[in-house]
């Protein structure tokens, strides 16, 4: 048996569901007498009293778990509520009160209540709790309450399930020092937006470093492109996020969309930039005029959305009068000035 900051005694890890029940009395270590009465349990509607009787088992061997994301987090029941207190060792805490049982599971309203003042952390360590005591009071916030439904199963409590089941994801965010930023280890693999607009970027590097286009890759200048790209990006990375931590509840879920999506717009804004340097570059270089390939590197960037390789293009004196015609139409009043100043001259050096 192992005891718990109440001097309870708990069933051993891998006990059979319903053998001796969850909580022992605790003898002279605890010092009160009635911790399995009325305190501990909610009176009245049988299915709330099964639903803590469940929850009570499911959270027994708290403090055994493994740690989780930042911290361990330790369970204690909380006195005024008869729901259960998940509370990290950074004082992170979230209150799981069971709402109901069914054949689906116990359903359980979570609670995000922050951070407590670190003068009352023992106190809630021993179940005591006033939501006053938290740095953000629930009042002040929005979506800090979310319900899931928990299975009962002691084999996926103990065994790999543990990683996709509410519970972890209740624990892991309470672990965690601010739960709206996500964290590297639940982000999943591929995390790095660069990698993917890089790898199917459409302008390339020949073997000579210089840059030339690809015919069918990946345009970062083409919006529907970049758009299906962030979308898929976010989804991806949300799906690894409830994989690791359960279901999430909806200000921290949003929270974790704009990160991703911050995260893809500054990667693709990056290689945009890059992109411009190198091909930009290459087509005002006077020594890559008669280089192969930069012919068809400035038909592409004339008709890229990007405004610097559409004035870069124009620099080359590598577009025939076709394309510098269509650009003299172009909405961006830059590149239809350059245009025009090329079509006012004499076009001789236009190919």
């Amino acid at each position: 048996m192992s005891v718990d900051a109440n001097g309870r005694t708990h069933r051993p890890k891998g006990l059979p569901k319903g053998m001796a029940g969850t909580y022992a009395k605790g003898g002279p270590a605890c010092g009160d007498a009635d911790l399995d009465e009325s305190p501990y349990r909610l009176d009245g509607d049988g299915s709330r009293a099964e639903a803590m009787r469940l929850a009570d088992e499911w959270f027994g061997a708290g403090d055994d778990r493994p740690p989780t994301g930042g911290s361990p987090v330790h369970t204690v029941v909380n006195r005024n509520t008869g729901g259960l207190l998940l509370v990290s060792d950074k004082g992170r805490v979230v209150d799981a009160l069971p709402l109901g049982v069914d054949d689906d599971g116990v359903h359980i309203r979570f609670r995000d209540y922050g951070h407590v003042n670190p003068g009352r952390l023992s106190d809630v360590r021993r179940g005591m709790f006033d939501e006053t005591w938290a740095d953000r009071r629930p009042s002040r916030r929005h979506g800090d309450e979310w319900e899931a439904t928990v299975r009962m199963d002691p084999d996926a409590y103990f065994g790999p399930e543990w990683d996709t089941t509410p519970i972890h994801g209740a624990v892991t965010l309470a672990s965690l020092d601010d739960p709206t930023v996500p964290s590297p280890d639940f982000a999943g693999p591929d995390a790095d937006p660069a990698e993917t607009i890089r790898d199917g970027d459409m302008w390339m590097l020949d073997e000579h470093g210089q840059p030339e286009p690809v015919g069918n890759g990946f345009d970062p200048f083409d919006p529907r492109e970049t758009d299906r790209m962030r979308r898929d990006f976010i989804g991806d990375r949300m799906d690894a996020q409830t994989e690791a931590l359960g279901p999430l509840p909806r200000h921290v879920e949003s929270s974790y969309r704009e990160y991703y999506g911050g995260m893809f717009d500054r990667a693709l804004r990056e290689r945009r930039e890059r992109v411009e340097y190198d091909v930009g570059g290459s087509l005002r270089s006077p020594d890559m005029i008669g280089e192969p390939g930069q012919a068809e590197l400035a038909r592409a960037a004339a008709r890229s959305r990007s405004i610097e390789l559409r004035d870069a293009a124009l620099d080359s004196g590598l577009l025939d009068m076709s394309d510098v015609r269509r650009l003299a139409d172009d909405p961006e009043p830059l590149v239809a000035a350059h245009a025009r100043r090329i079509l006012r001259r004499d076009a001789s050096h236009v190919a």
